[in-house]
This record gives C-alpha cells, structure tokens and sequence, in this order.
C-alpha cells in the first residue's frame, strides 16, 4: 500500500534528492548502531527529523523524532525496527505535489494518531 505525502510543489526539483538522502542516512545509521555510536545516530536522525519537516514529510518527521526518543534511551535494537519502519515507508511513499501547504509545523502531534 501506497502512503502518500502531500508536498509543497515549489519543493518538486529537491524531492528525488531528498529521497535518495534519506536512504543513505538509515544505512548510515545502520552503521552507526553497529558500532555503539548513538551520539553520531541521534545527530543524523535529528537533521532527518528537521529537513523531514522543513519538506512536510510528516510521518517521516514523526519517526525520526521517535527515534531519536528511542536512541537516547541507548535502546539500539528499537533503533534498528525503526530504520526497517522508515527504509518501508521510503519504499512505498508517493509524493503527491500540492499548492503550498498551510499547516503548522509538527501539527500532526495533535491528530491522535499513532502513525508508528
């Protein structure tokens, strides 16, 4: 199943980029895990959880900042579900491009939806 993420069109030309970003930042992550670095991890996962925002990826936004939660809890192997949750929701996203999107930032936190 498709998850779709409403995007700003002025943003189009920096979505494949950011993809293909994001993708390398769970491998690297991955890496980072394996060698008990979750200083490094957290740095990652907070830059994925700001730009993940900034383009309106929403539930992108809300993994990256539960992960975050979870790796300062020093808790790798939820770190590791996560990175399977996200590399899955990379692989199944389509980006649907919209008239500019006027919503709060982080606003989702309000919907009561769990959408880990």
């Amino acid at each position: 199943m498709k998850e779709i993420a409403y995007i700003d069109r002025n943003f189009a030309e920096f979505i494949p980029n950011f993809i293909k970003d994001r993708k390398k930042d769970i491998a690297d992550i991955r890496v980072l895990i394996g060698r008990g670095d979750l200083e490094g991890t957290i740095e990652i996962l907070k830059m994925m959880r700001e730009t993940a925002n900034t383009f309106g990826f929403k539930n992108l936004t809300a993994m990256s900042s539960h992960a975050v939660t979870v790796a300062k809890k020093n808790d790798r192997s939820g770190i590791g579900e996560l990175m399977d949750k996200m590399e899955k929701h990379l692989e199944h996203l389509k980006i649907s491009y919209v008239d500019q999107v006027e919503e709060c930032e982080m606003d989702f936190y309000d919907s009561g939806t769990d959408m880990l």
